[in-house]
């Protein structure tokens, strides 16, 4: 069983539906639909991060299969492939912490940040996600679902650079996130270790 959230397929308004729906609704039943439709300008990272927490659809990335642009199919397909190996696996049995408040959809919004955690705590994909009304680059992302006796190794997609915290660290003083540009993101991936 699932439902379509919405058929708004603006990445930004259908994050803001999810994030809202997904307080009362378990993420592996709410489909995100994701492509090139859009009415704000926004990188494709952001675009494909957008649906990564629910069921993930993709459609319309280019306009023809001659059209795409191959930097642009490379971030589709990792996008896949963290959907593949890091979410699909913990989704049916997840924690979804929200860390954001539910955005008002008559303003154009300011952070959304979702923390998904696997049952045992020991793994966790985070998006977070600076709106078109954000004034500050910064954010400290502070786990909400981690163990924290255990080590983590965290990984930040947009560098591809990973690093270890214990989790009462990372509880206690949490990762501190710069995003530059408003509709851009990031993505954490964090595993025990």
């Amino acid at each position: 069983d699932w439902a379509q959230i919405t058929d708004n397929w603006h990445p930004e308004e259908q994050l803001r539906t999810f994030s809202g729906l997904s307080l009362s609704m378990p993420p592996e039943q709410c489909v995100l639909w994701v492509g090139a439709i859009n009415m704000h300008e926004a990188d494709v990272d952001f675009v494909i991060r957008a649906g990564l927490l629910g069921q993930f659809c993709i459609a319309g990335i280019a306009p023809s299969p001659e059209a795409i642009n191959e930097p642009g199919l490379l971030r589709w397909q990792h996008g896949v492939s963290l959907f593949k190996q890091y979410i699909r696996p913990i989704m049916p049995t997840c924690r979804l912490y929200h860390h954001t408040l539910s955005q008002d959809m008559q303003k154009l919004g300011d952070w959304v940040v979702l923390e998904m955690v696997s049952e045992d705590q020991r793994s966790a994909v985070v998006t977070l996600f600076r709106l078109q009304s954000s004034e500050s680059p910064d954010y400290v992302f502070k786990p909400r679902g981690l163990d924290p006796s255990l080590k983590y190794k965290i990984l930040l997609d947009n560098e591809n650079r990973s690093f270890s915290r214990d989790g009462m660290e990372l509880r206690n003083s949490g990762i501190p996130i710069r995003i530059a540009g408003t509709m851009q993101s990031e993505l954490l991936v964090i595993q025990a270790e």
